[in-house]
């Protein structure tokens, strides 16, 4: 009986460390998943410090809506003479209210810009040049209130473009936000400050008080991106 006893307890201890090596590889598994998070978490972060560098150094291009589209439809429709007068007159009341728009619209960015902006030197460009500049860089450009081209500038100047786009919010299609793209017009991730929201609590944000939080954005990533625990 002590015999039998003595070996039924083997069963016993082989069931426990099997559970304590499924256990230890559970652990093993979790800790080396976490070191490539904490990794992938540093490389993120060291390629958002380098390039809030290269932006300091280097020029932020602010894209300003032209409706272009939507004038060149009207243009379109008023060339194809197919419609009565009050089509017509509709029409040009509608090219009015978009030539309206942008003329707004770029006047109150480029005087937010122009007023507050001091994190890095900064230019201007129509949102349908900026194909046309991405393709040839000898294409015109408004470099606080000059025309230059990317190609005047030294060779290895660094480019960044702020424009406004619609974000991909479910519950509120409407909502837009200024975001800063890389030189090929890609996505910027976090944590590099990006995504500055037109609205608040849908309430229309001035543009002045938009770019002081972009500027504000900039300044204080750059002094704090070296720190080792800043998200």
């Amino acid at each position: 009986m002590q015999l039998s006893s003595r070996f039924d307890f083997f069963p016993k201890l082989v069931a426990l460390s099997s559970y304590q090596i499924r256990i230890l590889v559970l652990l093993f598994i979790l800790a080396f998943f976490s070191t490539v998070s904490l990794e992938a978490q540093d490389a993120r972060r060291q390629l958002a410090k380098e390039r809030i560098e290269n932006l300091r150094d280097g020029y932020l291009i602010v894209v300003m809506k032209s409706q272009q589209k939507k004038l060149d439809i009207i243009e379109l429709s008023l060339e194809a003479g197919d419609m009565d007068k009050r089509q017509i007159k509709e029409l040009r009341r509608e090219k009015k209210r978009a030539l309206k728009e942008r003329a707004k619209y770029t006047k109150d960015l480029r005087q937010a810009i122009e007023g507050v902006y001091d994190f890095s030197k900064f230019a201007f460009i129509y949102d349908h040049d900026v194909k046309a500049l991405l393709q040839d860089p000898t294409a015109p450009l408004v470099f606080e209130g000059s025309s230059m081209t990317l190609s005047s500038l030294p060779q290895d100047t660094d480019i960044f473009f702020l424009r406004e786009e619609k974000l991909d919010v479910s519950n509120y299609s409407g909502m837009r936000a200024f975001m800063v793209k890389s030189a090929e017009m890609n996505d910027i991730s976090k944590p590099f400050p990006n995504g500055f929201r037109r609205f608040v609590a849908l309430k229309e944000l001035k543009m002045k008080v938009i770019v002081e939080a972009i500027n504000q954005a900039f300044h204080v990533f750059l002094a704090k991106a070296g720190e080792p625990d800043y998200q």
